[in-house]
C-alpha cells in the first residue's frame, strides 16, 4: 500500500495513467466547476486508490492519495473501510 499527495494538475496525469478502461469512479465525478470533491475511490490497472481532499489553506487543497493492489486484501478492504467512514461522517 502507498500514501502520497496529488496537486489538481498532477493529478489529471495520474489519473490519465492509472485509470482502468476509462471507468467512471465509483462514488462521484472529481471536479465540479473547478472544486475539488473531498472523497472518492478509482478502479486503477493494478489497484484501488481512495482520494481525499487535504487542506492546505482557505484558497488552495490537493489530494491525499491511498493506493493498494488488488492483490492486497487487507489495504482493499482498509480504503473502503476509511471511505465508508467519511461517507456516514458527512451524512450527520
Amino acid at each position: 500500500m502507498r500514501e502520497f499527495y496529488l496537486s489538481p494538475s498532477q493529478y489529471n496525469k495520474w489519473e490519465y495513467q492509472q485509470r482502468e478502461n476509462k471507468k467512471e469512479c465509483c462514488w462521484c465525478e472529481y471536479m465540479c466547476d473547478g472544486v475539488l470533491v473531498d472523497n472518492f475511490i478509482i478502479y486503477c490497472k493494478k489497484g484501488l486508490a481512495l482520494l481525499q481532499e487535504h487542506y492546505l489553506n482557505p484558497w488552495q487543497s490537493d489530494y491525499y492519495v491511498i493506493f493498494a493492489r488488488y492483490d492486497d486484501k487487507e489495504g482493499t478492504d482498509m480504503i473502503w473501510d476509511i471511505f465508508e467512514k467519511r461517507i456516514d461522517y458527512d451524512d450527520e
